[in-house]
């Protein structure tokens, strides 16, 4: 009897887990910059959209003014710009099958180290799903947009 607990408990857990996994798993992240071409040093926008490519309504967190401070960056060169506001209101948002949220954010390209007057830079942006911003969580959940190449040019 105790034995048909134990199961019955893990199956219950493992039944939940998964289904947050897979909540997860089916938002995607797409951005796009909104030029190609960028000066070593320079700040660019960077279009975003989380889009649900499930089968269910899915919901996101979203801050109002510190929209790209839920997001990180996998390319040490690359940074994303913070903004500073007044007021900043935590949204839920819903996104039906198909939908997408889109809102942009601006990146930063540090200065070459090299003297190479052009170099490919290619970069993906994370976007954190607990709506946690600021210090990353180890345990934080990100969804990894699709990789973007600029070129970068020097002064």
């Amino acid at each position: 009897m105790d034995n048909l607990r134990v199961i019955a408990t893990w199956l219950l857990f493992s039944c939940i887990a998964l289904q947050g996994w897979c909540q997860c798993q089916s938002l995607r992240a797409d951005i796009k910059a909104a030029q190609t071409l960028v000066k070593s040093g320079e700040t660019f926008r960077v279009g975003t959209a989380i889009r649900n490519a499930g089968t269910t309504e899915q919901t996101i967190i979203v801050f109002t003014c510190t929209w790209s401070d839920q997001w990180i960056v996998d390319n040490p060169a690359v940074d994303v710009n913070s903004n500073n506001c007044l007021s900043n209101v935590q949204e839920k948002i819903k996104l039906k099958p198909g939908e997408a949220y889109e809102n942009s954010l601006m990146v930063h390209i540090g200065p070459a180290t090299d003297q190479s007057v052009r170099r490919e830079m290619t970069f993906r942006l994370g976007f954190d799903t607990t709506g946690y911003f600021g210090t990353r969580k180890p345990d934080q959940k990100v969804i990894w947009s699709n990789p973007v190449t600029v070129t970068v040019i020097s002064d």
